[in-house]
């Protein structure tokens, strides 16, 4: 026996229209995400920067807007905020990353649930019809049901799919329907003949238009 050759897909865009409306949507969703992350992160900077300076100025303003301090001694103080402030950053660097910290923890948060939401949504329009099909095939094709047929919503994938699927049922339907009418002729022949009588009570097994369908 031969060995068996291992199929190597070649081409990776089969369906165009499916595969190109999944990329768009992930990039758009990935270039929002970034986005947005940017735009957060810098305004939490610039508000937890923003915010540190004018606590210095307040401290700075309450020194020298003092009465009971010198100028002497209002220099002194001030040098004194400025050199704290350059020996321990670390103080006030703190506070910043811990608004940043507490900002991207929000903001990932929110962003997850936005793209559960978003693969939810897009998801769906796959599920849908397959959970049809799968619904179809289950409850009509296994039990001869040949008269319905799928129908999708507007905005759902796989029409191409299931179009095929119709078309396959009209094929089979019209086919067995002749097969239906040949036997039945030659049941009329020979109406004493078994397997002609097993055959006839095989085909009722296929419900069509007319035969207990629409």
């Amino acid at each position: 026996m031969a060995p068996q050759k291992k199929y190597r897909r070649r081409i990776f865009l089969i369906d165009k229209n499916l595969q190109f409306y999944y990329i768009i949507s992930v990039v758009v969703a990935l270039i929002v995400v970034v986005v947005y992350m940017l735009i957060v992160f810098n305004l939490t900077i610039k508000t937890s920067l923003t915010s540190t300076i004018e606590m210095l100025s307040t401290k700075i303003e309450n020194i020298i807007e003092n009465p009971m301090i010198s100028n002497e001694d209002k220099i002194g103080s001030i040098s004194d905020k400025l050199i704290n402030m350059k020996s321990n950053p670390e103080v006030y660097v703190a506070d910043i990353i811990s608004n940043i910290n507490f900002t991207l923890f929000t903001t990932t948060l929110i962003i997850i649930g936005l793209i559960g939401f978003f693969s939810i949504y897009i998801s769906h329009k796959i599920a849908g019809p397959v959970f049809k099909l799968r619904k179809f095939l289950n409850e009509n094709v296994k039990n001869g049901i040949l008269y319905e047929r799928i129908f999708l919503r507007k905005h759902d994938q796989l029409k191409n799919l299931i179009q095929d699927f119709n078309e396959v049922l009209d094929i089979y339907e019209e086919k067995i329907k002749k097969i239906d009418i040949l036997v039945n002729n030659i049941y009329y022949k020979y109406p004493e003949d078994e397997d002609i009588k097993k055959l006839v009570n095989e085909l009722k097994f296929f419900k069509r238009r007319g035969h207990g369908g629409d």
